[in-house]
């Protein structure tokens, strides 16, 4: 098996499901909160703190404690940029979570759960495509762009310069995450018949 073939198999969707990701969703679906609602902003504070320190120390770096100001400033900063995301504040969460609106407290935990589950997913990406591809080797990464060229029907090569893979090295990561996504998207239908 080539490099390429390697980090295809190791970046299939049922491989980082394996490696990465369940281990976060089976950390979220066991934290049972003693309420899904807050009743001030100091509470909200504690409770993100403390599910973004479990989170942590379950999945990210286990049996690592965080300072308590760590967790909650991390947790805070988490839920802002997913409200800012939507034209949303800190303040509007807080209101989600002491009126238990829109997920409440289960819907902020949610948030960090899952950023902390991408960001250990981009993780491992980068750690397999490091694996198989030496990162200040020029010469590797114009031998895996060579590889995704082949790969890619006749149809799909318009607008690519085939002869002279080393234009693409510099962007061989971006390039290679791409080709999996697609591919990805394409299977995905058939893996639900």
């Amino acid at each position: 098996m080539n490099e390429l073939d390697q980090i295809l198999r190791l970046l299939d969707e049922r491989e980082l499901m394996r490696a990465v990701g369940s281990k976060h969703d089976d950390v979220r679906l066991r934290y049972q909160p003693a309420s899904l609602t807050v009743g001030s902003f100091a509470e909200f504070e504690r409770a993100i703190g403390d599910y973004y320190a479990n989170h942590f120390q379950e999945c990210v770096a286990t049996g690592a404690k965080l300072p308590d100001f760590e967790a909650k400033q991390r947790a805070k900063a988490i839920i802002e940029a997913a409200y800012r995301e939507k034209g949303g504040t800190i303040a509007e969460a807080f209101t989600d979570a002491s009126d238990g609106l829109n997920g409440g407290m289960r819907h902020m935990f949610d948030l960090i759960a899952d950023s902390l589950k991408q960001e250990s997913v981009r993780n491992y990406v980068e750690s397999v495509i490091d694996r198989y591809v030496t990162p200040v080797s020029h010469d590797e990464k114009v031998e895996i762009i060579k590889q995704l060229i082949a790969l890619l029907p006749e149809n799909y090569r318009g607008g690519i310069d085939t002869k002279h893979p080393e234009r693409y090295a510099h962007d061989y990561k971006q390039i290679i995450q791409a080709f999996v996504r697609i591919r990805r998207d394409a299977v995905r239908p058939f893996r639900r018949l």
